[in-house]
């Protein structure tokens, strides 16, 4: 619960610097056609909200060390370059885990890469729903 508040903290700032930008962009776009449903136009900032957040999760690099064991003590997290840089190798944290590179609970193991699984399909669910709800003249 601490990991999805902190992602909900640093999507905030993010969110907080383009939801004006996207604002701005929308209202010109309608005034120039004249043309949204309010239903749509919600949908549409949802939909924007949750790909900033996405980002935030997945690609744009957190800035802060790892605290793996909620000790207070920030260390650099072994197998990746950097702690800013993402990871952008589908499976290397969660076999990483898995073969021990990451020091986890020889019987937390499987918990944690079935919880990070389970975590990931769970984050992309939404796509399934944005995408088709956005792109209507796709058929």
């Amino acid at each position: 619960m601490k990991t999805l508040q902190m992602e909900i903290l640093k999507a905030h700032m993010y969110l907080m610097l383009l939801i004006p930008v996207y604002v701005a962009w929308r209202v010109s776009k309608l005034c120039k056609t004249r043309q949204g449903k309010p239903l749509d136009e919600l949908i549409y900032g949802i939909a924007f909200c949750y790909f900033i957040f996405i980002l935030s999760v997945t690609v744009i690099p957190d800035w802060t060390y790892a605290d793996p064991y909620n000790t207070g003590d920030w260390i650099r997290v072994p197998g990746f370059s950097s702690p800013m840089t993402p990871n952008l190798i589908p499976f290397k944290s969660i076999l990483m885990y898995l073969t021990g590179d990451i020091r986890v609970n020889e019987y937390d193991k499987f918990y944690v890469a079935a919880k990070n699984i389970i975590g990931n399909v769970l984050l992309f669910v939404p796509i399934g729903f944005f995408v088709p709800a956005i792109c209507t003249t796709v058929e």
